[in-house]
């Protein structure tokens, strides 16, 4: 695979599905706007990813318990990869992009995860809301998470950054494989310690 770094804000390693459309640019057919539904993700996420909370959204769980998207998918025509090279944790985004009369969309895609519960529950809650979306779609869900996620603490935000630049792998790599068909699998890596703050300062002996 062919890995590249990538800005990432952050990772705790403890821890209305949309119609085809660009998403942000042009929400004017949704039921759910695609800046609301990203809002919707972060909120859920949130809660997902603060172990202190004692009570947790029935969706959230929903994702945790049954996740939607997980495995192989037979049918894929790209593949990419989201790692933390600090833990050696990763998922894998495969999707099969449909073409059509207007522009590409990703038809099916699915997720596999050497994560923990929380990494799970980001891939579970992005699949879905990538299903649909055209590519340039797709790059706006991933732009708009990567932007709300900075509101987060570093550690806790990374599992959910993995999966988005996972998908962003995804789709980078089925267009570098319309010009070169065995283009291999991209992978972006998250960079940033995600290491606990407490935890971080205590290996270092500081307080």
């Amino acid at each position: 695979m062919r890995t590249k770094e990538r800005k990432k804000t952050g990772c705790s390693a403890k821890s209305s599905k949309l119609s085809r459309t660009d998403g942000i640019i042009d929400a004017t057919n949704f039921k759910v706007p695609l800046n609301e539904s990203v809002n919707r993700v972060y909120r859920l996420i949130r809660v997902a990813f603060q172990e202190r909370y004692m009570s947790m959204d029935t969706m959230v769980l929903e994702h945790m318990m049954n996740p939607k998207n997980y495995g192989t998918l037979p049918t894929a025509n790209a593949e990419g990869m989201g790692k933390n090279p600090q833990n050696g944790e990763k998922v894998v985004i495969y999707i099969h992009v449909k073409e059509d009369e207007e522009k590409p969309y990703i038809d099916e895609i699915t997720f596999q995860a050497i994560g923990c519960t929380t990494t799970i529950v980001a891939g579970s809650m992005l699949t879905e809301e990538a299903k649909g979306l055209t590519l340039d779609g797709a790059r706006n869900l991933v732009a708009a998470t990567m932007e709300l996620l900075e509101k987060l603490p570093p550690e806790d935000a990374a599992c959910s950054e993995m999966v988005a630049l996972a998908i962003q792998a995804a789709v980078d790599t089925y267009e570098k494989r319309k010009e070169e068909g065995d283009y291999p699998p991209i992978t972006y890596q998250v960079t940033n310690d995600c290491t606990p703050k407490e935890e971080a300062e205590h290996e270092n002996g500081t307080h």
